[in-house]
């Protein structure tokens, strides 16, 4: 939706503004497992095997 709307702030700005929608709207376990993935864990915590 931020980034469909019209105001001051230039696309850049827009796009973070949409990632920090997304992110806020996270519940708990759906940010501890994003957070997991982006950190190369395995949702349980342990480390991925690579």
């Amino acid at each position: 939706m931020a980034i469909r709307q019209t105001s001051k702030y230039d696309a850049k700005q827009r796009g973070y503004r949409a990632l920090l929608d997304y992110i806020s709207g996270l519940s708990e376990p759906e940010a501890y497992r994003t957070h997991a993935l982006l950190k190369g864990l395995e949702p349980d915590g342990r480390l991925e095997s690579r």
